[in-house]
């Protein structure tokens, strides 16, 4: 059997299994490296001149410690999928913090890139934008696929009798 008709049989729901395992230790590590390089490229922003734009801020966050805000979240993000891989039972919220963290720093790129954030816009790529924009992107994408399949492959509830 190849993978598309796999995943025809998946997707008709004749399969309970996943047809590609990807949630497993190798999938939370990739997915913490993922992170912690969105939140090293945001630490050496940061250090590098973002700390000191000040423009607007909202309750008392600004650009800068926005940036610094987003490294502590990478952090603590990025322990969890560690951790998780130990502990199989965090993998879900791991993964959940993970799809949260990629999607807030996808938003707030895009947002940068047109009506601005914060008072603060920018133009333009440069290799911490693709080296940022692309792991938020394989970050939302395996951890949303296996945040999903973790959601959907639960074993069904066992019959009550009457």
């Amino acid at each position: 059997m190849g993978l598309f008709e796999a995943v025809v049989i998946r997707w008709s729901g004749q399969c309970r299994r996943p047809v590609v395992p990807i949630d497993n230790v190798a999938t939370r590590l990739f997915t913490a490296l993922l992170v912690a390089i969105s939140g090293g490229v945001h630490l050496r922003l940061y250090l590098d001149g973002y700390r000191d734009i000040h423009v607007e801020s909202v309750l008392g966050i600004d650009l800068s410690r926005s940036f610094l805000l987003s490294v502590l979240a990478a952090l603590v993000v990025a322990e969890l999928l560690a951790v998780s891989a130990l502990r199989a039972r965090l993998a879900t919220p791991a993964y959940l913090a993970a799809v949260l963290y990629a999607a807030g720093s996808l938003a707030a790129f895009a947002l940068s890139r047109t009506t601005g954030l914060l008072g603060f816009e920018e133009h333009g790529w440069d290799w911490q934008s693709v080296v940022a924009v692309g792991s938020a992107l394989l970050t939302l994408a395996i951890a949303g696929i296996a945040l999903v399949a973790r959601l959907t492959n639960r074993a069904p509830a066992p019959a009550t009798q009457s």
